[in-house]
């Protein structure tokens, strides 16, 4: 029997060619957690609404091996746009206990634009982009507990375009890759006091 719920981690843009860059899964499942995130694929290059489907379906997968009805999402840098899209638009907030996003352009990031003559999705998540705007119309996620984390030397997200209005903020030393990859062990820290605790930490 598990004691844990299960930890979906949605990567960033990058991370998705190359998931063993995202340290933070291997050292999640050090600490005991049992970590569900996507192989090595095109994935991120893709619309947003193609990634959430994909995440929705490693939550069902998660969900039936643990047999359990609830789940915790780790949302890494564009990954917090897709978990966010997922909560809201495939019903994901019924399926999911804690959701934390780290380094997660909710404002867009310009760091999007080179990316625009190949990539579907950096079209969704640069400044003033459609789905940028309707994202920040949406409420908190019903029942959903909100965790967000920015890096202060951020360049791809800074704290000021990375900040979620409906969650816990916290800021840490470091930039994007530091703070996201799983580098940062304060991070680290926070993300297993979320995830152990049923009560609010921040």
């Amino acid at each position: 029997m598990f004691k844990k719920l299960p930890v979906i981690v949605a990567p960033g843009f990058f991370t998705s060619f190359w998931p063993s860059a995202l340290n933070l899964s291997d050292k999640l499942k050090d600490l005991g957690f049992d970590v569900f995130s996507p192989g090595p694929s095109f994935l991120s290059l893709l619309h947003i609404h193609t990634q959430a489907f994909a995440l929705s379906k490693l939550v069902d997968e998660a969900l039936s091996k643990h047999k359990t009805k609830k789940c915790n999402i780790i949302g890494v840098s564009m990954g917090g746009i897709v978990a966010l899209y997922y909560l809201h638009e495939l019903d994901g907030a019924k399926k999911v206990n804690t959701c934390i996003t780290i380094g997660t352009p909710f404002r867009g990031t310009p760091a999007a634009y080179p990316a625009l003559l190949f990539a579907p999705s950096a079209w969704e998540i640069i400044p003033g982009s459609s789905l940028i705007k309707y994202l920040s119309q949406k409420p908190k996620p019903p029942g959903v507990k909100m965790y967000n984390f920015s890096g202060k030397n951020d360049l791809l997200c800074p704290p000021r375009t990375s900040r979620y209005e409906f969650g816990k903020n916290k800021m840490f030393d470091g930039g994007h890759a530091d703070v996201c990859l799983g580098a940062n062990e304060e991070v680290l820290k926070y993300i297993e006091l979320i995830l152990n605790t049923e009560e609010p930490v921040m």
